[in-house]
């Protein structure tokens, strides 16, 4: 299935790159096809409102990866489905003012 950068239009990322193929980006056009050569590199903050609803009626992915990447699998873990990963990651709160024990998640999905 082609992935355009149309799909993203209202998804209200906080960023969206393009990946060039040589160590470089280039914000994505609406009109711009992801390859394994130049893949998309899409950052969400599923607290935005926008960006949660994306997520959770996109096509693009599973029910267990759209509870993964909208915070309602919080645990450690590697899942695997199809032709894609999720990686969940927690690290230590190192934002100024804000409590260190309360751990920082990264929810990451790749696919092929």
């Amino acid at each position: 299935m082609a992935i355009y950068g149309s799909i993203i239009q209202g998804s209200e990322p906080v960023h969206a790159y393009q990946l060039d193929g040589e160590g470089g980006f280039i914000a994505i056009d609406v009109n711009a096809e992801a390859t394994p050569q130049m893949p998309f590199w899409l950052h969400y903050d599923y607290r935005n409102k926008a960006s949660y609803q994306w997520i959770k009626h996109s096509g693009l992915f599973n029910s267990t990866i759209k509870d993964g990447l909208t915070g309602n699998i919080n645990r450690l873990r590697i899942i695997r489905t199809g032709d894609g990963t999720l990686v969940n990651l927690q690290t230590i709160n190192k934002n100024i003012g804000d409590r260190p024990e309360q751990l920082v998640a990264f929810r990451i999905y790749i696919n092929n």
